[in-house]
């Protein structure tokens, strides 16, 4: 059996061919997204500085819009409650799904 050798560096999908510099800070998008779940001060704070193409991370680009719309509507970001990104119509939506089988 031959070595095979791992490269856990080398990108899944070229950041050139997107445009895109790669991740630099993931640690300091998950650090902001961390302290606006945790400090109702930090959302407007963020809101002032970043928006959703400040994150490299599209998981982060979509957890950061979704604090925004409930941040917009008066909402707690509270991943307690389940609530983040998480509306009434969207978990119904996903509860269809299932049932139908359409993941």
């Amino acid at each position: 059996m031959a070595n095979t050798i791992l490269d856990i560096h080398a990108p899944v999908e070229s950041s050139a061919s997107q445009g895109r510099v790669p991740p630099q800070a993931v640690d300091v998008e998950k650090a902001v997204l961390g302290a606006m779940l945790i400090d109702k001060e930090a959302a407007p704070k963020a809101l002032e500085l970043l928006d959703p193409t400040s994150f490299y991370n599209p998981t982060n680009q979509k957890l950061f819009q979704s604090m925004v719309s409930l941040f917009e509507k008066g909402e707690a970001i509270d991943a307690v409650t389940g609530r983040l990104g998480r509306s009434a119509r969207h978990r119904r939506q996903m509860r269809r799904s299932r049932i139908i089988g359409n993941h």
